[in-house]
């Protein structure tokens, strides 16, 4: 007969049988969402994970049947059984560990979810941070940083967002790992348009007049999304080395960020005129502006957080020590998981991927207004979530 293994097939909602000898597969069960692992029990019961729904399954391997057990939230990944047939179950939206009793449906929160799992782009709109974290879309108080909502891939059309911006009506979320770009209703998180055939996409912003602009770190250049199908695009300019980070100074002016070539400049989007407001940065990455003509980054090489005056070009660094910079895989781009600031009012917030956390520090002016060359002492920020 020769040896047979269960496996999912999740982009077709199906369980199948394979015979690991001859290579021949049969189909078990049909119907289910996204399927994403399968599990047997002491007693030769087959269980799966269905990760759109969160729901646990059991599978009669002769009839085809599934039986649901429980549903926990969309984002459950695996799943592993103890000496005794407790289940316990992966998330990797929430980052938490469930038991489950299969016999009896009761569930047992083994390890809490700490909040964020892989947070990388930050976006601020009155009290809410919009919050990039990879496996899904959150919305958080800004004071308390209490988590409003969550919206996740899988269980609606999400494409891994990494990075996000928001304005009056939207919010842009991009992907390099899905290579995507996604207009969302601002205050619903309901996906309106996704943009694909980007290079690597990292930052995106919405102007005015509805076009959208991306980094495109492997194709090293800044496209403009021209209207809402997304055929019609042009090369707003290029020859940059690794754009990354976005923040939008006018209507007709943007800065980027460019993680490889280590600079901050500045972008006319009519001409594609580039002027360079920094050099020698250590991997920049988030970026944003502040009416008062300061330009906040994120120094991932540095672990630290700069304040440039674009116009003179004075710097302070805000704050060192930052839990930024998680390292990515040897096929990747170099960036990963983009480290991303935001500013409200003359407070900036930081995302930081070391330990799924967001900071705060105060940025003082009197820095910028006194005409002082030397660089005061570090302002004091905290860790808020």
């Amino acid at each position: 007969m020769g040896t047979s293994t269960n496996r999912p097939d999740q982009f077709a909602g199906k369980i199948v049988k394979i015979n690991v000898d001859t290579g021949v597969s049969e189909q078990v069960t049909s119907g289910l969402v996204t399927p994403i692992a399968v599990k047997f029990n002491s007693k030769g019961e087959l269980f799966a994970l269905d990760i759109a729904t969160g729901q646990i399954l059991r599978i009669n391997t002769i009839t085809g049947q599934s039986e649901p057990i429980v549903r926990l939230q969309p984002g459950t990944d695996n799943l592993a059984f103890d000496s005794t047939d407790l289940l316990y179950v992966t998330n990797n939206i929430d980052s938490d560990i469930t038991e489950v009793n299969t016999e009896t449906g009761s569930i047992r929160k083994v390890v809490q979810s700490g909040g964020l799992t892989a947070p990388g782009g930050i976006a601020i709109y009155d009290n809410i941070l919009y919050v990039a974290d990879t496996f899904s879309f959150r919305f958080l108080d800004k004071e308390t940083g209490h988590i409003r909502q969550t919206l996740r891939t899988f269980a609606m059309p999400l494409q891994y967002p990494l990075t996000v911006s928001v304005n009056d009506a939207h919010a842009i979320a991009s992907s390099w790992f899905a290579n995507t770009v996604q207009r969302l209703n601002r205050e619903t998180g309901d996906v309106l348009n996704t943009y694909t055939g980007f290079g690597a996409p990292y930052d995106a912003i919405e102007l005015s007049d509805g076009s959208i602009l991306v980094a495109d770190c492997a194709l090293g250049h800044i496209v403009q999304i021209l209207d809402e199908t997304g055929v019609n695009r042009r090369i707003v300019t290029e020859n940059l080395s690794c754009p990354t980070g976005l923040a939008q100074l006018d209507g007709s002016t943007v800065l980027v960020t460019e993680s490889l070539g280590n600079k901050l400049s500045q972008i006319d989007v009519m001409t594609g005129e580039r002027q360079v407001l920094a050099e020698n940065l250590s991997s920049p990455e988030g970026v944003a502006y502040h009416p008062k003509g300061i330009a906040v980054v994120a120094e991932v090489g540095t672990q630290s957080v700069k304040a440039i005056d674009i116009n003179t070009r004075k710097s302070i660094t805000l704050k060192q020590n930052l839990p930024i910079g998680l390292p990515g895989f040897s096929s990747g781009p170099p960036p990963y998981n983009m480290t991303g600031v935001a500013l409200a009012d003359d407070v900036v917030y930081i995302t930081g991927d070391l330990d799924n956390s967001i900071h705060t520090v105060k940025l003082d002016f009197k820095f910028f207004n006194d005409g002082n060359s030397s660089q005061p002492s570090m302002a004091r920020g905290r860790t808020r979530y």
